[in-house]
C-alpha cells in the first residue's frame, strides 16, 4: 500500500473548526499550464485526473472528518550557475562598450533580462502535493517534508477560501534539543534508532555530520554532542508501526508504515478499485499517524501556547 511518504502538519489557530471546502472555493484557482515566459504556474489539480467519473474533481471526501485536495506546481528549472556565467558575458561586454561600472540595480535588470530570454528554453519541473484536511482532529497534513512547499499550498488554499486561521504544528520544547538528549540520555518508550541521523554544529550550522547504519549511542556520535553538535535530524521507529525521520522544525520524511500496522488497521493490502484502494490508504495513515503525533506532541512538551 501506498502512504503518505512525508507530512508538515496546521493546526487551528483558535477554536473554530476548520472552513469549510468545496469543488466550487477550489475552482476559482484551478492549475493553468506554464507561459512560455512565466517561472512558474500553481494551482489545484484533479485528485484522480485519469478516472473518468471523478476526473474533475477538486475536493475528494472520505466518511464524515476527511477530505484530500491536490495542489500542482509547475517551474522552470534553470541552473543559477549558467545564470551566473550568462550574467558575467553580459554586464563585461555592457561595461566595455559604455566604459563605467555597472551599478548594482542595473545588474539586476540585466539578470531579469537573461532569465527572461531563457525561460521558453528552461525545462519545466511538475510536482502535485496532497493534503488531508482533518475535521475531527482540526489540522490539515501537506505530503510534503518542506516548510517552503507546504506554505505555497496552504497560501492557496487560504486565497481560495478567503481565510484560513491555522499555523504550523509546534511544540513547547525545540526537538532538535530534546532529540540531542535522547542520545545522551534515553529515548521515550517505544522508540527505537534507526542508526541514521544528522547533526549540526551550533556555532556554525552549514556544519553538518552525516550519520548512516551506526549505533547512534556510541562514543563517537556523542563525542560530536560534546563538541557543540546538536541532532538536525533523527531516523527512529515507533512502536513497530511506523518508521519515519524527525526533523528539528516538527517536520516527518521517509515515512514508512509497517506491516504490523497495516495489519491490525484490518485493511486489504489489495484493493481492485483505485478510489477504494486510495481511500484505504489515506484512512490507514491517518489514523497511524495520528496516533503517533500524540506520543510525539508530548515527547517535546505539548503543544506550544497551550497548557
Amino acid at each position: 500500500m501506498t502512504f503518505f511518504n512525508s507530512a508538515i502538519v496546521y493546526q487551528n489557530a483558535d477554536s473554530e473548526s476548520l472552513p469549510k471546502v468545496d469543488q466550487e472555493s477550489l475552482s476559482k484557482d484551478l492549475f493553468k499550464d506554464i507561459e512560455l515566459h512565466e517561472i512558474e504556474s500553481i494551482g489545484w489539480t484533479p485528485i484522480f485526473p485519469d478516472n473518468q467519473d471523478l476526473q474533475d474533481t477538486l475536493v475528494h471526501s472520505i466518511g464524515n472528518d476527511l477530505k484530500v485536495v491536490a495542489f500542482k506546481t509547475e517551474s522552470k528549472v534553470i541552473p543559477a550557475d549558467y545564470i551566473k556565467k550568462l550574467l558575467k558575458a553580459k554586464v563585461k561586454q555592457v561595461e566595455e562598450n559604455e566604459d563605467r561600472k555597472l551599478p548594482r540595480k542595473q545588474i539586476n535588470e540585466l539578470k531579469d533580462s537573461v532569465i527572461f530570454d531563457l525561460l521558453p528554453r528552461a525545462m519545466t519541473k511538475t510536482l502535485v502535493t496532497l493534503a488531508i484536511l482533518d475535521y475531527k482532529n482540526n489540522q490539515i497534513i501537506v505530503n510534503t517534508g518542506s516548510h517552503k512547499g507546504a506554505e505555497g499550498l496552504i497560501s492557496l488554499l487560504r486565497k481560495s477560501l478567503g481565510s484560513l486561521p491555522i499555523v504550523p504544528l509546534t511544540t513547547t520544547s525545540s526537538p532538535s534539543d530534546t532529540m540531542t538528549q535522547w542520545l545522551l540520555e534515553r529515548s521515550p518508550d517505544q522508540v527505537s534508532f534507526n542508526s541514521k541521523a544528522t547533526l549540526y554544529s551550533v556555532e556554525e550550522e552549514s556544519s553538518k555530520v552525516q550519520l548512516k547504519n551506526i549505533n547512534l549511542l556510541l562514543p563517537e556520535v556523542t563525542n560530536h554532542i560534546s563538541s557543540g553538535y546538536k541532532v538536525e535530524s533523527m531516523a527512529i521507529e515507533w512502536a513497530e508501526k511506523l518508521s519515519l525521520t524527525i526533523g528539528k522544525s516538527f517536520e516527518f520524511k521517509a515515512i514508512k508504515l509497517s506491516d504490523v500496522a497495516v495489519s491490525d488497521a484490518g485493511l486489504k493490502d489489495e484493493v481492485d478499485n483505485p478510489v477504494d484502494a486510495f481511500n484505504a490508504n489515506i484512512l490507514i495513515f491517518n489514523g497511524v499517524f495520528n496516533e503517533f503525533l500524540l506520543e510525539a506532541v508530548n515527547w517535546f512538551g505539548g503543544l506550544a501556547g497551550k497548557s
